[in-house]
Order: structure tokens, then sequence, then C-alpha cells
């Protein structure tokens, strides 16, 4: 899991995007599965999608949570995302 840094709402798009902490190698545009730890809540699962593309070197990425509202995302907030396997749907 890793932690949320930061949580916006993009009024076109439906969903959260969330700032996480650290790098991956995960592909932008493809959907990816999301495990969100909400502190007091079950883990929920939804769907999310790598954003932000950066051409330098930054210490985190973001990813748009899509049926998540910003306002869920409390303090404490924790996100693992993994690419789907082909035989996996959400």
């Amino acid at each position: 899991m890793r932690t949320v840094l930061g949580a916006f709402s993009i009024g076109s798009r439906h969903g959260a995007t969330v700032i996480l902490e650290g790098r991956s190698n995960l592909p932008i545009g493809k959907k990816l599965r999301a495990a969100i730890r909400i502190p007091g809540r079950a883990i929920i699962e939804t769907t999310a999608y790598k954003d932000w593309p950066y051409p330098r070197s930054v210490a985190y990425e973001g990813y748009l949570l899509t049926g998540i509202e910003r306002a869920d995302l409390i303090d404490g907030t924790a996100v693992e995302v993994e690419l789907l396997s082909n035989d996996s749907q959400m």
C-alpha cells in the first residue's frame, strides 16, 4: 500500500485523482485495479488509471480512481495499484 499525499477532483472526470508516494512502472492509459484502505472502513476495490506522465524523475505519481469521491479520502488513506490480469475483470 502506498500513502496518499494529496487528493482532488476535476469537474469533467468521474472520480478522484490521488497523488501517491513512490514510483512504479505501471502503464499510462491502461485499466488498473486499485485497493483503497480508508482508516476505519473496509478495503474498497475500484478501477484506476495512471495519470500525469512527467518527463523528469519525481518521487510520486497520480492516479484517477473511478467511483470514489474526494471527500471519502481522509487522512491516513493508502492505495495499492496493480495491473489487471487478462482473465480478471472489474
